[in-house]
């Protein structure tokens, strides 16, 4: 370690000794954040806390391990209910619509009524990833502490009741295979859907229920739910499974004992001790501390539950993640928007390696993308609506298709949705550049060449077929659809992923052997003719070609190319004001973002990608008076003040990809990496005079800490675990450096910007005087929200 002192500034350059290795996305990597502050303590104060038990689910407390979940609730008067879900429990078939299959409930029953506040309060523990609490009746307590083991699919629940309390156990199976929203959406085929009659067996104390689905008289798999019993102590604990098999030859039964007799032998501390290290790992990756302790928890709680709802070697996430809320009008995998933005805040996040389920979902399914592409040959195609192993809705074609070539007798008798789920084009792309943000989070070059390039192509190729040269000499694109909103030819939802994809293709093209010249030229040609954006000089972005924005429009399907793939940006001339031009008019037609259970045409994904656009320009402002108004509890933004959930009052249905979109939003405004360049702090709002993170991924695998005091920059650390060539670029950076002079690794350019070039496992920390001798948290500005979430009681709300 070289340590350098200058006048009002330590300027530390550490190389550390570990020399450049292969990249793996699966690999987690830290800046040892937990050395320094005590995450387990920090995140105490961030825990979702019940003082007053919810009697709905998607108000429920909630424990997952990325292929299991439970939501827990009280059914009056004396049922304390573990909702199940498991998240790749679907429908088979391709004749029917995609749908997940709700399991059923673990009951715990007490004698007497349940009070709605418990003894002691419930509490999920973000950093243990478990669920303590003590039930409150006229017969005693009940001490309860539940979680789903990290890494293994089983559910333990420690019962203790005392002072005379009894309860009983039992598991109440759901054998109608389809959900209760998803039976009256024609013209899709819903069934009925039938089951063999469950069989119900009890072994050597341990008990198994089983069911077979069936789907238009063909087998469609299975589950068993096992469970058991026994008593340690003054407790019982409670095991449970689920085993599933998808017409894989899995004996299900077989398989829920081995789980079970497999967490029996290795004991309930070993197993609670086990997960609660890797939980104690993941939650400590990265520290983010900011004034507004509301906003922190709901950060912090994101983590936890996308981690909750995915892991390596788990399940992709779809609108559920883990959980399964049985009336919910979303239960499956949606690729026009929902799945994409699920997976945002991974990147900066630090935890690239969830992404895992969705990348090998893709590679293992890639003749269905190119079955959905129907007519276009060599290419790869995503109808909006699948099962997370990429089965598009039946009946009938399931392929993209130009509108203009769906039959006008197809239209008629299908108008909603069938058709315009067919003939939206971009979607595939758009979720290989989830794939893109993966490998550029993680410079993992396999990725990149084995994977995603090739997949690229064939994305590319669905164009290739429908682009058509103009009058103007430009190429421009059939009449397709742009997501909840309108078909227009010339559609931004297609331009944005499209010319994104041309341009990582030529980008890395001379480094293939296996491109053409002949294809490589024809990417050089659209690229070159492809047409301009759609623009209106007053109202910005449009829709399409002559296809403007005249009312609200909760997706923002026009603006992809200013977020999320920043292809116009504040560093082109005029970037700025075209990116304000049609943000403002977009969110025109907004109303009350703060209104109570607003019922405006806009969602809270409008709200997060409101921040994150300004975020992009700089507007810290506006950024913060969005985000905030997303995590305003059941008012514009519609979170839950449970669990942080997305509850959409319309249909009375949660969903869970949404709430995860504000994580993502905070990282914007603190870090910022496309285009080459670390973005540091970014859009602060001006209130905010003092924020601390460390541990942030950024794009080219840099690991980056930043920590501003009193509205100065006072610490940057940044290391790189690629070696990739970067540029910082941070308020008060000169100041910061300009005391050092000529220092190796870094280069000041003037305009707070400075070139880093730094080796893999190299890292450099700058520290003003003014900065505390070690991360210390930002004092709250609201400290009567500091562990907010979790329901409350009246006095305490």
């Amino acid at each position: 370690m070289k340590s350098y002192y200058f006048p009002g500034i330590w300027l530390v350059v550490l190389t550390l000794a570990v020399g450049p290795v292969a990249a793996d996305y699966r690999d987690a990597v830290t800046l040892d954040t937990a050395t320094v502050v005590d995450m387990g303590d920090y995140l105490a104060d961030h825990d979702m806390v019940y003082t007053r038990l919810p009697l709905a689910l998607h108000d429920g407390l909630m424990i997952g391990n990325g292929v299991m979940g439970a939501l827990v609730y009280v059914e009056a008067p004396n049922r304390l209910v573990f909702l199940l879900g498991r998240s790749d429990v679907y429908s088979l078939s391709e004749h029917v619509f995609p749908h997940r299959k709700p399991i059923g409930r673990f009951v715990l029953e007490t004698v007497s009524a349940i009070e709605s506040r418990p003894a002691i309060p419930f509490r999920v523990s973000i950093y243990d990833g478990v669920m303590t609490g003590s039930l409150q009746t006229e017969n005693g307590t009940i001490d309860i502490e539940a979680f789903i083991e990290a890494e293994h699919e089983v559910l333990s629940v420690r019962v203790r009741p005392k002072d005379g309390a009894a309860t009983s156990w039992r598991f109440e199976g759901e054998t109608d295979p389809q959900p209760t929203r998803t039976r009256a959406m024609p013209p899709y085929d819903l069934g009925p859907f039938e089951t063999a009659p469950p069989k119900i067996q009890t072994c050597n104390g341990r008990h198994l229920f089983s069911l077979r689905y069936d789907e238009r008289g063909s087998p469609a798999g299975g589950i068993t739910v096992g469970w058991d019993g026994r008593s340690m102590g003054d407790s019982i604990i409670y095991n449970a499974t689920i085993a599933y098999d998808r017409e894989q030859g899995i004996d299900t039964r077989k398989e829920a004992v081995r789980t079970l007799q497999q967490a029996s032998k290795r004991g309930y501390e070993k197993r609670r001790r086990d997960h609660v290290a890797v939980w104690n790992e993941f939650m400590s990756r990265s520290f983010v501390s900011i004034p507004d302790k509301k906003l922190e928890s709901f950060y912090y709680i994101q983590y936890y539950k996308i981690r909750s709802g995915t892991r390596v070697g788990g399940n992709l996430v779809d609108l559920q993640a883990t959980w399964f809320d049985p009336k919910t009008p979303w239960p499956a995998a949606w690729h026009n928007l929902n799945i994409q933005i699920a997976y945002w805040l991974l990147n900066t996040g630090n935890a690239v390696e969830l992404a895992e389920p969705l990348v090998r979902a893709m590679q293992q399914n890639q003749q269905r993308f190119a079955e959905m592409a129907g007519p276009y040959e060599g290419a790869y195609a995503l109808t909006a609506r699948t099962t997370p192993d990429f089965i598009p809705p039946g009946p009938g074609p399931s392929s993209v298709l130009l509108y203009e070539e769906i039959s006008e007798a197809f239209k008629k008798d299908y108008p909603t949705p069938t058709v315009f789920h067919r003939a939206t084009f971009a979607n595939f792309l758009w979720l290989c550049h989830n794939v893109w943000l993966t490998y550029r989070y993680s410079m993992d070059s396999k990725l990149l060449d084995e994977i995603l390039y090739p997949w690229l192509v064939k994305g590319v190729r669905l164009y290739e077929h429908i682009l058509r040269e103009g009058d103007d000499g430009k190429l421009h694109l059939p009449v397709t659809y742009s997501p909840e909103y309108a078909y227009a030819a010339d559609a931004n939802y297609d331009l944005a992923p499209l010319r994104w994809a041309l341009g990582v293709l030529l980008q890395h093209a001379p480094d293939r052997a296996d491109v053409t010249p002949a294809q490589l030229q024809t990417w050089r040609d659209i690229d070159s003719q492809l047409i301009d954006y759609p623009y209106h000089p007053d109202e910005g972005f449009l829709i399409g070609a002559d296809k403007r924005l005249e009312d609200a429009h909760r997706h923002y399907s026009q603006l992809l190319m200013i977020y999320p793939f920043y292809s116009v940006n504040t560093d082109q001339p005029g970037g700025r004001d075209r990116i304000r031009r049609s943000v403002d008019h977009w969110l025109s037609f907004a109303g009350d973002i703060r209104a109570t259970q607003s019922r405006d045409p806009i969602s809270g994904y409008s709200f997060t990608a409101a921040a994150s656009m300004y975020a992009a320009v700089g507007d810290g402002e506006q950024a913060y008076e969005y985000l905030d108004a997303f995590v305003d509890a059941y008012a514009g933004g519609r979170i839950s003040r449970g669990n942080t959930h997305y509850f959409e009052h319309a249909v009375q249905s949660l969903t869970q990809e949404v709430s995860l979109t504000g994580a993502t939003s905070l990282n914007d405004m603190l870090l910022q990496s496309w285009g080459g360049t670390l973005r540091v702090f970014p859009a602060l709002p001006p209130h905010w005079d003092a924020a601390v993170f460390s541990g942030l991924r950024a794009e080219g695998a840099f690991l980056v800490g930043a920590e501003r005091r009193a509205g100065k920059l006072v610490r940057l650390q940044v290391r790189s675990l690629a070696g990739e060539p970067t540029r910082v670029r941070a308020g008060g950076l000169n100041q910061l450096l300009s005391a050092a002079g000529k220092v190796p690794g870094i280069r000041l350019i003037g305009n707070n910007e400075a070139i880093l070039e730094l080796a893999a496992g190299e890292e450099i920390l700058l520290i003003a005087d003014a900065a505390p001798q070690a991360l210390a948290p930002v004092t709250a500005d609201n400290p009567a929200e500091v562990g907010f979430f979790g329901l409350k009681t009246n006095k305490e709300e």
